[in-house]
Order: C-alpha cells, then sequence, then structure tokens
C-alpha cells in the first residue's frame, strides 16, 4: 500500500494521516486528525489493488452506507465517507485508544492476542472476542 503518513485526504485535505493502526486483507486503519472538527479520527482506507476492482468498490460504498445508518453504543458510527481524485476511497470513523492498543498488542504478541487485553473489554463492552 502506498505511503500515506502525512498525507491529506478529504475536501480541502481535511484529514491529515499520521501513524498507521492496522492493517488488513482488504485495507489499513490509520490514525488521522480531523482539521475542521478539530479532533483525532480512525480513516479506513482501501488498498489501491482493489479500487480497480468494482465489485471490491461496491462492497466498501455499501459497508459505509450501511455503517452509517446503524445508530448502536457498540457500533462506531461513520463520519465520512469519500474517494479521492486517484480512485483512493477511504471511511471516517471515530478514533478508540484502546482498541488502537489491542491492534498494537496481535501485532507485537500474535501468540499471546487471541483477543483483546481484558481492560479494552472491561472499557469497550461488545469488543468482538474469539
Amino acid at each position: 500500500m502506498r505511503e500515506l503518513l502525512g498525507k491529506d485526504l478529504g475536501p480541502g485535505g481535511r484529514y491529515t494521516i499520521s501513524s498507521l493502526v492496522a492493517r488488513g486483507g482488504f485495507g489499513a486503519v490509520y490514525r488521522a486528525w480531523d482539521a475542521s472538527l478539530q479532533r483525532d479520527v480512525a480513516l479506513k482506507v482501501l488498498i489501491p489493488a482493489l479500487a480497480y476492482e468494482p465489485a471490491f468498490v461496491e462492497r466498501f460504498r455499501r459497508e459505509a452506507l450501511a455503517v452509517a445508518k446503524l445508530r448502536h453504543r457498540h457500533i462506531l458510527e461513520v463520519y465520512d465517507f469519500g474517494e479521492e481524485t486517484d480512485g483512493t476511497l477511504y471511511l471516517v470513523m471515530p478514533l478508540i485508544v484502546l482498541l488502537i492498543f489491542w491492534a498494537l498488542h496481535r501485532v507485537q504478541h500474535p501468540r499471546h492476542a487471541a483477543g483483546p487485553p481484558d481492560m479494552v473489554t472491561d472499557t469497550a463492552p461488545g469488543t468482538p472476542q474469539e
């Protein structure tokens, strides 16, 4: 995936990417600064190779629309959704710091990371457990 750290995404460069939180098969989640609302956010970006696959692009759009309609205390809200001129697709969601800790823990200790640390599940009920 192309390097996005320090890059701006969104209308007028609204979101400045500051760090990688997690990477998966379909994309990556970054920590970003929302200059408009003056807050940290999570930015989920579809990997470029999939941005040229119509089925994956449609799936990403459907995910954005579906999640944006949901309201529940255990579901992260979608703040924004967009596409850059180069085809980069992204979702903007709340940044949950303890879940970032869990993601980093899983990367650093894969054999001991079957689920989130106890403090994550105690603080964030509804966090999926494996």
